[in-house]
């Protein structure tokens, strides 16, 4: 599947308007942003986990890149950025519920860091050529920076 797969073209998704589609988790269900591949693909989800859900443990061959949009008060908080490397075995704790966004296959195969951000606590850091911009930064490294600007 090919889905919103030409990164050279800006497209704009309103969540509101994309249909929820069941996810192979069972009480889990995504909107698709972004896809190139079958079920296993390099994506982009926005994917929520109803409260009470016990999510199976799985790997994650090209990682996973996830921020928390909301919580019902659990482990991870909203506003938390985690990246978990290529190959990383897991499973969620979402018990109370849980909507994330969701980037995988998006590693370079050497980066093997585990990296958990609380987005409420990072120092913005001026934007360069941007006056008054200031961007949290999230990860810093050869191939990609990342940051999170509201």
């Amino acid at each position: 599947m090919a889905m919103n797969a030409d990164f050279t073209r800006r497209v704009v998704e309103h969540a509101d308007y994309t249909p929820w589609r069941p996810s192979p988790m069972p009480g889990a269900e995504r909107k698709m942003l972004d896809r190139i591949g079958g079920e296993v693909a390099r994506a982009a989800t926005i994917q929520r986990v109803a409260p009470g859900s016990t999510l199976s443990a799985h790997t994650h061959e090209g990682g996973e890149a996830l921020i928390v949009l909301h919580d019902a008060h659990g482990d991870v908080t909203a506003g938390s950025d985690i990246r978990d490397p290529p190959r990383c075995k897991h499973t969620p704790l979402v018990a109370p519920g849980a909507t994330i966004m969701l980037k995988l296959h998006r590693f370079q195969p050497e980066n093997r860091a585990h990296i958990p951000i609380a987005t409420d606590k990072a120092c913005p850091v001026a934007a360069a050529n941007r006056p008054g911009v200031a961007v949290p930064p999230l990860f810093d490294h050869a191939h990609k920076v990342v940051g999170l600007e509201t």
